[in-house]
């Protein structure tokens, strides 16, 4: 879509600090995802050198990390194309300018 007609009737500067914050919000999210993927990851795996981790925990463990890799990988998409929309309005404020 085009950005003029998307921005048509709204203030693009408000756009763009909403964009961002968003952005913002994006890339916590997937750091979050990152961080609750290595956990699960380390919970995993720690039963095998640790015995006293009960074994339940490894088997929720396992089943949970795909989830994370697919939260990971769903909110780089989601990051990548409002860093995207937000260069666009960028672009369109200092052509306006």
């Amino acid at each position: 879509m085009d950005i003029a007609a998307e921005l048509k009737g709204k203030n693009p500067k408000r756009v763009a600090a909403g964009l961002r914050q968003k952005v913002l919000i994006q890339r916590r999210r997937r750091d979050g995802w990152v961080f609750a993927a290595a956990m699960n990851l380390a919970l995993a795996v720690a039963p095998f050198y640790v015995p006293f981790i009960p074994r339940i925990v490894q088997i929720v463990c396992f089943i949970l990390v795909p989830f994370s890799i697919l939260g990971i990988v769903a909110d780089s998409v989601l990051l990548r194309r409002d860093k995207e929309r937000l260069r666009a309005v960028e672009e369109f404020i200092a052509k306006q300018s």
